[in-house]
């Protein structure tokens, strides 16, 4: 963790002495997102895509300050993490996992 960051008891992080979201209601958001989106989309085709496509509308949200940043955010993540537990069908390939992990 960066030295100016910091979690408070009620798991909130502390980011240059400002509250930002907790942690554990993060958490919770994206659960609910990666078991949406595997409802939605089961196979792991065209994730990479998926990743660009979420990451630009993450930056659009936020650049244009329209939308809900923190929502684009969470699908981000949401896709990020599948791309490293499911992989993506369209880049076949195996990486041993690290040691110890």
């Amino acid at each position: 963790m960066r030295p100016d960051m910091r979690l408070t008891d009620e798991n909130s992080l502390i980011v240059d002495g400002r509250a930002r979201v907790k942690l554990l209601e993060a958490q919770y958001w994206l659960e609910q997102e990666i078991y949406q989106a595997r409802e939605k989309f089961p196979q792991n085709e065209h994730m990479m895509a998926a990743l660009a496509e979420e990451f630009g509308e993450l930056g659009e949200a936020l650049l244009k300050q329209k939308g809900d940043w923190r929502h684009e955010a969470i699908q981000v993540a949401c896709v990020a993490l599948r791309i490293a537990t499911e992989g993506d069908a369209d880049y076949p390939f195996t990486q041993e996992e690290p040691d110890g992990k």
